[in-house]
């Protein structure tokens, strides 16, 4: 009951603090916000990324698939009777290791395109509210509680179409 309360009290200061900053930026206009998942989704820079993650890991994610297999086969083999215990766990350890290796370059890859596009978004949205005079940028995302917004405060439309030109150049 005790965990109920404080997260009923958490949520209530969240509420009056958003209620606090929107109502203290519709008098202002320097404080605007963003929906941060929306304008992440439609970052160019982002969509070409994933499209280039997805080719380059292509094949990997193929041998992983057949590693997979392998492993599986080997087992088989093992209960059938064809192989040994040891070359069974010989064979086993070897693709286990091959895959982790393919999963860590995966991972890699896709913590270096992940880099790419938030530093990207962060300098854009950067000059986004530079460029507007804002004073405060909020970044929201889908968990964020707000009670009433001035719809006039919500830039995400104008911050996708400005990172989309900085980043085509124009």
């Amino acid at each position: 009951m005790k965990t109920i309360y404080t997260i009923g009290i958490s949520a209530l200061i969240s509420a009056l603090v958003s209620i606090s900053i929107l109502t203290f930026s519709s008098k202002d206009k320097t404080i605007n916000y963003i929906d941060l998942r929306k304008v992440y989704d439609n970052f160019q820079l982002k969509t070409e990324l994933e499209n280039k993650f997805k080719s380059e890991t292509s094949d990997s994610r193929d041998r992983i698939t057949s590693i997979e297999l392998s492993i599986d086969s080997v087992e088989s083999n093992f209960e059938n009777g064809a192989i040994e215990l040891t070359m069974a766990n010989k064979l086993s350890r070897e693709l286990n290791i091959e895959r982790q290796n393919l999963q860590f370059s995966i991972e890699q890859l896709q913590a270096k395109y992940d880099q790419q596009i938030n530093s990207q978004l962060q300098s854009y949205l950067g000059e986004f509210g530079e460029q507007l005079d804002v004073k405060l940028l909020l970044a929201l995302d889908t968990d964020a509680t707000i009670l009433y917004e001035d719809s006039t405060l919500n830039l995400s439309d104008e911050a996708i179409d400005f990172i989309n030109k900085k980043y085509q150049g124009k």
